[in-house]
């Protein structure tokens, strides 16, 4: 008997997940052993990271693949939403376990479906997908972004952070809490990112681990999420961009829709074909987005811009890069990413958080101050005491807070700035 580790990410669902990897594993190969070895990845250290500014793809996949090249597990189990479109150099996704449904979900406080919706209600989600897809059919609607786990997320809701939640239905299901949604979103209003409700297993090219990941592949699936993938890449979007894709095996013709969004939904381009050759059915519907602009809106020209033919190393950390990146670029220039700092919380202990409660106001100097601090409180299972005003430095600090939920009372510069209360008043910085 051997036994074969499988990569997973640390959180409930991705253990979930994984485990019915390792199952279908066991039960194809029974005189085999499989066992799961948790890891945290670059988007779980991360936890307030906002997805669209990360700088790369596959926030939540490459410390897995990096354990199956450094030989610490055989295979790995993502979900297939979260891959980036180029294949790893020495690495396969060897198989596919039988997809779950793909469709995203609603949930509101107070219980409510998307057309029921308020007008200005804040609708919490970490996918500009979804979000141009919604500000599509509701741009009366204000997109809210928001992180972490599924606990988190309902807790924000709970809380008021905001008046709605997108979810993918596939990972409520898997952690049996489907029941809790108001509305599954059919597809002709917001179509899932290619992979979604499906988990892939990945593997060394050539070993027999990957080969036993072939031995469970789930045919129809495979078939349809390489299909999906292969259109992301093909249009040159990433697995951030605002690209939906879903494709099913109808008898031998594989049937494959998507949709491409710009201008925060004010665009909206879409496509279907149908046929027996996938190839062909991808290339027809990438054709078809190319021809309405869809290159356009994925790729936006900057040859013109005044640092055209300029290479510029960029030196801030990965987590920090986007935004500079993408305003070399939209001037013309190609960017090379060279991190030589990294921004390192201070551990701060327990119990100085739980003094938090008794404090009336905190002045964050910084947008590293917001993440850091939000990101402790998360790790302690603590929520930002909502009757604490906070003041930020500067508009981006404020920015910041916003993206997370909550409101500045005083920012300098401000026109209709919120006088503090006394300096008696017990608050303390956080930068």
């Amino acid at each position: 008997m051997a036994t074969f580790r499988l990569a997973t990410r640390g959180s409930t669902l991705a253990m979930i997940q994984a485990r019915l990897a390792a199952d279908a594993l066991a039960r194809r190969y029974p005189e085999h052993e499989f066992i799961l070895v948790p890891l945290a990845s670059h988007g779980d250290r991360q936890p307030t990271l906002r997805l669209a500014d990360s700088p790369r793809e596959g926030v939540f996949v490459k410390d897995l693949e990096q354990a199956l090249l450094d030989g610490r597990a055989e295979l790995a189990v993502h979900s297939a939403k979260d891959l980036p479109t180029l294949p790893t150099p020495g690495l396969v996704l060897a198989g596919f376990l039988e997809r779950a449904d793909a469709r995203d979900v609603l949930i509101a406080r107070p219980p409510s479906t998307l057309a029921q919706l308020p007008p200005g209600s804040r609708l919490g989600t970490g996918s500009p997908r979804r979000a141009a897809q919604i500000a599509a059919v509701r741009p009366d609607l204000r997109a809210v972004e928001i992180r972490g786990n599924v606990d988190t997320r309902l807790r924000r809701l709970a809380e008021g952070a905001v008046d709605a939640l997108i979810l993918a239905a596939a990972g409520l299901e898997r952690l049996g809490r489907l029941g809790e949604a108001h509305e599954l979103l059919p597809l002709e209003v917001m179509l899932p990112a290619p992979g979604q409700g499906a988990l892939a297993i990945q593997g060394v090219a050539g070993t027999q681990a990957a080969e036993l990941a072939a031995g469970i592949d789930h045919r129809d699936t495979s078939r349809a999420v390489r299909a999906e993938r292969l259109l992301l890449r093909s249009l040159g979007g990433g697995c951030l961009s605002a690209v939906g894709a879903y494709a099913v095996v109808a008898g031998d013709a594989l049937v494959l829709d998507a949709v491409v969004l710009g201008d925060g939904g004010g665009r909206v381009l879409r496509a279907r074909a149908r046929g027996v050759d996938d190839a062909e059915v991808v290339r027809q519907v990438t054709a078809t987005l190319d021809a309405a602009g869809a290159a356009r809106l994925l790729r936006p020209p900057a040859a013109a811009g005044p640092l055209a033919g300029l290479r510029v190393m960029v030196t801030r950390s990965d987590d920090q890069a986007a935004s500079l990146t993408r305003a070399l670029e939209t001037e013309g220039a190609t960017t090379v990413g060279c991190p030589v700092i990294a921004i390192e919380p201070i551990d701060v202990e327990a119990g100085r958080l739980a003094t938090l409660d008794g404090y009336e106001w905190v002045v964050f100097t910084s947008a590293n101050g917001v993440d850091q601090l939000l990101a402790q409180l998360q790790r302690a299972d603590r929520v930002f005491p909502i009757h604490i005003k906070v003041a930020a430095i500067g508009p981006q600090t404020a920015a910041r807070l916003r993206d997370h939920g909550l409101d500045p009372a005083l920012v300098p510069g401000s026109r209709r700035p919120r006088r503090p209360p006394r300096p008696a008043a017990r608050g303390r910085g956080s930068g």
